[in-house]
Protein backbone atom coordinates (compact mmCIF):
# COMPACT_ATOMS: atom_id res chain seq x y z
CA UNK A 1 0.00 0.00 0.00
CA UNK A 2 2.60 2.73 0.43
CA UNK A 3 4.32 1.96 -2.47
CA UNK A 4 1.53 2.94 -4.58
CA UNK A 5 1.03 5.76 -2.80
CA UNK A 6 4.83 6.87 -2.45
CA UNK A 7 4.88 6.87 -6.18
CA UNK A 8 1.34 8.83 -6.29
CA UNK A 9 3.05 11.45 -4.49
CA UNK A 10 6.17 11.14 -6.58
CA UNK A 11 4.66 12.17 -9.62
CA UNK A 12 2.20 14.88 -7.86
CA UNK A 13 5.10 16.77 -7.56
CA UNK A 14 6.85 15.79 -10.63
CA UNK A 15 3.88 17.30 -12.30
CA UNK A 16 3.62 20.48 -10.05
CA UNK A 17 8.00 21.21 -10.45
CA UNK A 18 6.94 20.91 -14.39
CA UNK A 19 4.07 22.88 -14.46
CA UNK A 20 5.57 25.19 -12.22
CA UNK A 21 8.79 25.42 -14.15
CA UNK A 22 8.13 25.06 -17.89
CA UNK A 23 5.61 27.37 -19.87
CA UNK A 24 3.42 27.55 -22.99
CA UNK A 25 1.91 23.74 -24.29
CA UNK A 26 4.34 21.62 -21.21
CA UNK A 27 2.34 23.55 -18.96
CA UNK A 28 -1.05 22.95 -20.34
CA UNK A 29 -0.04 19.13 -20.11
CA UNK A 30 0.56 19.14 -16.38
CA UNK A 31 -2.27 21.06 -15.52
CA UNK A 32 -4.41 18.40 -17.52
CA UNK A 33 -2.19 15.71 -15.98
CA UNK A 34 -3.19 17.00 -12.38
CA UNK A 35 -6.55 17.38 -13.43
CA UNK A 36 -6.98 13.83 -14.25
CA UNK A 37 -5.08 13.08 -11.25
CA UNK A 38 -7.06 15.15 -9.30
CA UNK A 39 -10.35 12.69 -10.93
CA UNK A 40 -9.08 9.57 -10.46
CA UNK A 41 -10.19 7.50 -7.50
CA UNK A 42 -7.71 5.55 -6.91
CA UNK A 43 -5.49 8.84 -6.25
CA UNK A 44 -8.15 10.76 -3.97
CA UNK A 45 -8.65 7.81 -2.47
CA UNK A 46 -4.73 7.37 -1.91
CA UNK A 47 -4.41 10.81 -0.85
CA UNK A 48 -7.22 10.18 1.86
CA UNK A 49 -5.34 7.39 3.47
CA UNK A 50 -2.35 9.39 3.54
CA UNK A 51 -3.93 12.02 5.47
CA UNK A 52 -5.13 9.75 8.29
CA UNK A 53 -2.29 8.20 8.46
CA UNK A 54 -0.39 11.51 8.89
CA UNK A 55 -3.81 12.57 11.82
CA UNK A 56 -3.37 9.08 13.32
CA UNK A 57 0.45 8.68 13.65
CA UNK A 58 2.41 12.11 13.53
CA UNK A 59 1.08 14.38 16.39
CA UNK A 60 2.48 17.53 14.75
CA UNK A 61 1.14 17.56 11.15
CA UNK A 62 -1.44 16.27 12.41
CA UNK A 63 -2.43 19.38 14.81
CA UNK A 64 -1.71 21.36 11.74
CA UNK A 65 -4.08 19.64 9.71
CA UNK A 66 -6.90 19.51 11.99
CA UNK A 67 -6.06 23.11 13.28
CA UNK A 68 -6.68 24.29 8.92
CA UNK A 69 -9.72 21.83 9.62
CA UNK A 70 -11.04 24.11 12.46
CA UNK A 71 -9.76 26.86 10.51
CA UNK A 72 -12.49 25.91 7.73
CA UNK A 73 -15.18 25.64 9.66
CA UNK A 74 -15.18 28.89 11.28
CA UNK A 75 -14.62 30.09 7.39
CA UNK A 76 -18.04 28.54 6.85
CA UNK A 77 -19.43 30.26 9.38
CA UNK A 78 -18.52 33.63 8.13
CA UNK A 79 -19.86 33.08 4.58
CA UNK A 80 -23.58 33.12 4.67
CA UNK A 81 -24.02 31.10 1.99
CA UNK A 82 -22.15 28.48 3.04
CA UNK A 83 -23.58 28.57 6.98
CA UNK A 84 -26.89 28.04 5.61
CA UNK A 85 -25.84 25.61 3.73
CA UNK A 86 -23.90 23.80 6.17
CA UNK A 87 -27.05 24.17 9.08
CA UNK A 88 -28.95 22.35 6.65
CA UNK A 89 -26.54 19.40 5.99
CA UNK A 90 -26.34 19.71 10.05
CA UNK A 91 -29.93 19.27 10.64
CA UNK A 92 -30.51 16.84 7.69
CA UNK A 93 -27.31 14.38 9.70
CA UNK A 94 -29.70 15.14 12.54
CA UNK A 95 -33.03 14.10 11.09
CA UNK A 96 -31.84 10.70 9.52
CA UNK A 97 -29.91 10.05 12.88
CA UNK A 98 -33.26 10.38 14.84
CA UNK A 99 -35.39 8.08 12.27
CA UNK A 100 -32.63 5.32 13.15
CA UNK A 101 -34.13 3.87 16.40
CA UNK A 102 -30.84 2.97 17.81
CA UNK A 103 -29.12 5.66 16.68
CA UNK A 104 -31.75 8.39 18.26
CA UNK A 105 -31.62 6.34 21.48
CA UNK A 106 -27.92 6.75 21.90
CA UNK A 107 -28.08 10.64 21.22
CA UNK A 108 -30.96 10.86 23.69
CA UNK A 109 -29.42 9.04 26.50
CA UNK A 110 -26.28 10.63 25.76
CA UNK A 111 -27.73 14.10 25.94
CA UNK A 112 -29.60 13.29 29.31
CA UNK A 113 -26.14 12.01 30.49
CA UNK A 114 -24.22 15.09 29.68
CA UNK A 115 -27.65 17.16 31.03
CA UNK A 116 -27.55 15.49 34.35
CA UNK A 117 -23.92 15.27 34.82
CA UNK A 118 -23.77 19.30 34.05
CA UNK A 119 -26.55 19.65 36.62
CA UNK A 120 -24.17 17.43 39.54
CA UNK A 121 -20.68 18.76 38.45
CA UNK A 122 -20.81 22.58 37.64
CA UNK A 123 -23.17 24.96 40.21
CA UNK A 124 -22.88 28.04 37.57
CA UNK A 125 -24.30 26.09 34.67
CA UNK A 126 -26.41 24.13 36.88
CA UNK A 127 -27.81 27.60 37.94
CA UNK A 128 -28.18 28.55 34.25
CA UNK A 129 -30.20 25.34 33.62
CA UNK A 130 -32.71 25.25 36.45
CA UNK A 131 -33.12 29.49 35.34
CA UNK A 132 -33.44 28.92 32.06
CA UNK A 133 -35.85 25.87 32.57
CA UNK A 134 -37.96 28.63 35.22
CA UNK A 135 -38.48 30.54 31.98
CA UNK A 136 -39.08 27.94 29.84
CA UNK A 137 -42.01 27.38 32.16
CA UNK A 138 -43.55 30.79 32.07
CA UNK A 139 -43.10 30.62 28.03
CA UNK A 140 -45.55 28.00 27.91
CA UNK A 141 -47.83 29.15 30.33
CA UNK A 142 -47.74 32.42 28.45
CA UNK A 143 -48.14 31.07 24.87
CA UNK A 144 -51.50 30.83 23.30
CA UNK A 145 -50.78 27.28 21.89
CA UNK A 146 -49.37 25.90 24.75
CA UNK A 147 -50.99 27.63 27.67
CA UNK A 148 -53.95 25.47 27.36
CA UNK A 149 -52.40 22.43 26.68
CA UNK A 150 -50.00 22.58 29.75
CA UNK A 151 -53.43 23.88 32.21
CA UNK A 152 -55.15 21.45 30.81
CA UNK A 153 -52.15 18.82 31.65
CA UNK A 154 -52.33 20.17 35.12
CA UNK A 155 -55.92 19.18 35.89
CA UNK A 156 -55.80 16.35 34.88
CA UNK A 157 -52.55 14.93 36.90
CA UNK A 158 -54.25 16.33 39.47
CA UNK A 159 -56.98 14.51 39.26
CA UNK A 160 -55.43 11.36 38.71
CA UNK A 161 -53.53 12.03 41.76
CA UNK A 162 -56.86 13.03 43.93
CA UNK A 163 -57.91 9.44 42.44
CA UNK A 164 -55.45 7.37 43.57
CA UNK A 165 -55.15 6.21 47.19
CA UNK A 166 -51.76 6.38 47.90
CA UNK A 167 -51.36 9.80 46.05
CA UNK A 168 -54.90 11.49 48.17
CA UNK A 169 -53.91 11.21 51.37
CA UNK A 170 -50.31 13.52 50.35
CA UNK A 171 -52.13 15.43 47.99
CA UNK A 172 -54.52 16.30 51.24
CA UNK A 173 -51.83 17.25 53.61
CA UNK A 174 -49.64 18.71 51.12
CA UNK A 175 -53.31 21.27 51.14
CA UNK A 176 -53.68 21.21 54.76
CA UNK A 177 -49.75 22.58 55.74
CA UNK A 178 -50.41 25.29 52.60
CA UNK A 179 -53.22 26.48 54.24
CA UNK A 180 -51.35 26.72 57.86
CA UNK A 181 -48.53 28.25 56.23
CA UNK A 182 -50.70 30.75 54.75
CA UNK A 183 -52.95 31.30 58.13
CA UNK A 184 -49.64 32.09 59.62
CA UNK A 185 -48.53 34.78 56.79
CA UNK A 186 -50.19 37.88 58.00
CA UNK A 187 -50.14 39.54 54.39
CA UNK A 188 -51.46 36.09 52.80
CA UNK A 189 -53.94 35.33 55.39
CA UNK A 190 -55.64 38.59 54.37
CA UNK A 191 -55.20 37.89 50.84
CA UNK A 192 -56.90 34.39 51.50
CA UNK A 193 -59.22 35.98 53.76
CA UNK A 194 -60.32 38.23 50.76
CA UNK A 195 -60.72 35.66 48.91
CA UNK A 196 -63.55 33.76 51.19
CA UNK A 197 -65.24 36.59 51.63
CA UNK A 198 -65.53 37.46 47.93
CA UNK A 199 -67.01 33.55 47.40
CA UNK A 200 -68.94 34.21 50.36
CA UNK A 201 -71.05 37.07 47.87
CA UNK A 202 -72.25 33.85 45.94
CA UNK A 203 -75.74 33.05 45.98
CA UNK A 204 -75.44 29.49 46.03
CA UNK A 205 -73.16 29.78 48.71
CA UNK A 206 -75.31 32.31 51.09
CA UNK A 207 -78.31 29.90 50.32
CA UNK A 208 -76.69 27.03 52.22
CA UNK A 209 -74.81 29.45 54.53
CA UNK A 210 -78.81 30.33 55.39
CA UNK A 211 -80.15 27.08 55.46
CA UNK A 212 -76.82 26.17 58.89
CA UNK A 213 -78.20 29.36 60.52
CA UNK A 214 -81.60 27.98 60.26
CA UNK A 215 -81.10 24.77 61.23
CA UNK A 216 -78.66 25.56 63.67
CA UNK A 217 -81.58 28.25 65.41
CA UNK A 218 -84.05 25.84 65.46
CA UNK A 219 -82.17 23.03 67.22
CA UNK A 220 -81.18 25.97 69.83
CA UNK A 221 -84.84 26.59 69.65
CA UNK A 222 -85.96 23.13 70.62
CA UNK A 223 -83.56 22.68 73.23
CA UNK A 224 -84.34 25.53 75.40
CA UNK A 225 -87.72 24.83 74.97
CA UNK A 226 -87.13 20.99 76.34
CA UNK A 227 -85.22 22.80 79.38
CA UNK A 228 -87.93 24.98 80.28
CA UNK A 229 -90.63 22.33 80.16
CA UNK A 230 -89.08 20.29 82.13
CA UNK A 231 -88.30 22.84 84.77
CA UNK A 232 -92.18 23.51 84.60
CA UNK A 233 -92.96 19.84 85.59
CA UNK A 234 -90.32 20.19 88.45
CA UNK A 235 -91.97 23.13 89.92
CA UNK A 236 -95.79 21.39 89.24
CA UNK A 237 -94.83 18.29 91.75
CA UNK A 238 -95.09 18.57 95.77
CA UNK A 239 -92.40 18.82 98.13
CA UNK A 240 -91.27 15.44 99.71
CA UNK A 241 -90.72 15.75 103.16
CA UNK A 242 -87.58 15.97 103.99
CA UNK A 243 -85.64 12.61 105.72
CA UNK A 244 -82.57 12.69 108.03
CA UNK A 245 -79.16 12.32 106.60
CA UNK A 246 -78.99 8.63 106.22
CA UNK A 247 -75.18 8.80 108.48
CA UNK A 248 -77.06 10.11 111.87
CA UNK A 249 -78.77 7.57 113.79
CA UNK A 250 -83.04 8.23 114.34
CA UNK A 251 -84.28 10.40 117.52
CA UNK A 252 -85.31 8.30 120.53
CA UNK A 253 -88.21 8.92 122.68
CA UNK A 254 -87.41 10.54 126.27
CA UNK A 255 -86.84 7.43 129.18
CA UNK A 256 -87.93 8.58 132.95
CA UNK A 257 -84.46 8.31 134.66
CA UNK A 258 -84.12 5.54 137.87
CA UNK A 259 -85.25 6.91 141.45
CA UNK A 260 -83.01 5.32 144.40
CA UNK A 261 -84.52 5.05 147.82
CA UNK A 262 -84.55 8.05 150.34
CA UNK A 263 -84.30 10.57 147.79
CA UNK A 264 -87.95 10.48 146.69
CA UNK A 265 -89.15 14.21 146.09
CA UNK A 266 -91.42 15.33 148.60
CA UNK A 267 -95.03 15.87 147.90
CA UNK A 268 -96.91 18.90 147.42
CA UNK A 269 -98.92 19.81 150.45
CA UNK A 270 -102.48 20.07 149.89
CA UNK A 271 -105.58 20.83 152.09
CA UNK A 272 -106.48 16.79 151.76
CA UNK A 273 -103.52 15.59 153.55
CA UNK A 274 -103.16 18.40 156.08
CA UNK A 275 -104.27 17.32 159.46
CA UNK A 276 -103.99 19.54 162.95
CA UNK A 277 -101.28 19.22 165.60
CA UNK A 278 -101.19 17.09 168.26
CA UNK A 279 -103.10 18.33 171.94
Amino acid sequence: MKQPRTMIFLLVGSMILLTSCSGGQDSSMGSEMIEQMAKSDQVQQQFSEGRKDIVMHNDEPARHILHNTIMEQKAILKDKQLKEELMSFNMELTADMQRDAERNSQMVQQGLKSRQQAIQDDEKLRTKMLKQAVAEQKMVMQHPETSKPVKQLTMDMNRALAADPTYRVQLLKQSIAMSEAIAKNPTLRSEMADAMLLQMKDPKIQNEMKKMIELAVKQAMAKMQQQMMQQMKQMQQPSAPKEPPSNQPPAQPAQPSPVTPGTEAPLPESADNTRPPDA
